[in-house]
């Protein structure tokens, strides 16, 4: 777990659901933009995982916000990576159940098009752990890897990671290029609605995730699943982040961000709903830190 990923400084935020003004806190505290909403995080890698809409009251606006950024970022040397979110993929798919926005086909065909150019993931590495919306199964990585037999292996290098992720996307531009969505990339799980016992990678709840077979070997940083309070679930020593504590008003108000040092160090910074300042806690990577 330990290591320097790409020698940058790196934030990431989970699901957004519309509390633009939430985000836009988040972003200033981790000095990801100054208060006329300007990139000034210079080389830092700023990491989404997904679900940006619905619920909220601010959809359009908080991914406006996000575009712009994804824009500066590239300007001044960083990067901001969009990954796709169940919700994205509910929109898609023409499931308006919990829009609240004006135009939803419109915000369809813009997110197929972000797809296609590479602007909005499925999946994402940093060179030691894998980012998604609500994490990859052991059963769903098999798949990704072809039933290789280097799924047997343990070791998550990060070229096996690129793969995986690579994978993942290709994946979803296929859907995106066929109008369908089918497959384990997309399955839903039991808790969710679904018949799978697990869930694909935009479907499938945390718990499922940290019980199954062989989940603790690849390091994953997801969201999808709100923890309910100011705090991320940090698993087997920091291998497995969820950093979804809920900031829809109706899972909490609860904010947070994960920040990874260019030395490698994770430190979680969360806020209640009802606190003004950010608390931030260094997470122990397997007696790292």
């Amino acid at each position: 777990m330990t290591g320097k990923n790409l020698g940058k400084r790196m934030v990431a935020i989970g699901d957004v659901h519309g509390e633009y003004e939430k985000f836009r806190g988040i972003l200033l505290d981790a000095k990801l933009m100054d208060s006329s909403d300007n990139w000034i995080g210079g080389d830092t890698i700023f990491v989404q995982t997904g679900d940006m809409i619905d619920r909220g009251p601010k959809s359009i606006e908080s991914v406006d916000l996000i575009r712009s950024l994804q824009e500066g970022a590239q300007k001044a040397g960083g990067r901001v990576v969009r990954l796709f979110g169940n919700h994205e993929l509910m929109l898609l798919e023409g499931d308006h159940r919990y829009v609240n926005f004006e135009k939803p086909p419109e915000l369809a065909g813009q997110f197929r098009e972000e797809i296609v150019n590479g602007k909005l993931r499925a999946a994402w590495p940093d060179g030691i752990r894998l980012f998604s919306h609500a994490g990859v199964r052991t059963k769903l990585r098999q798949w990704l890897e072809n039933g290789k037999a280097e799924t047997d292996d343990r070791q998550f290098t990060p070229e096996r990671l690129r793969r995986i992720a690579d994978t993942a996307n290709q994946r979803l531009r296929e859907a995106v290029a066929e109008g369908s969505y089918q497959g384990p990339l997309f399955y839903i799980d039991k808790f969710r609605g679904g018949s799978d016992p697990y869930g694909g990678l935009f479907w499938g709840d945390a718990e499922n995730l940290v019980g199954s077979e062989q989940a603790f070997e690849m390091p994953q940083v997801f969201g999808h699943t709100p923890t309910g309070k100011p705090a991320f679930e940090v698993v087997d020593g920091g291998n497995l982040i969820n950093i979804d504590c809920g900031m829809y008003n109706g899972y909490g108000g609860n904010c947070g961000y994960l920040e990874i040092t260019p030395e490698g160090q994770l430190i979680q910074y969360t806020r209640s709903a009802k606190a003004e300042q950010f608390i931030s806690v260094p997470i122990k990577q397997n007696g790292a830190y």
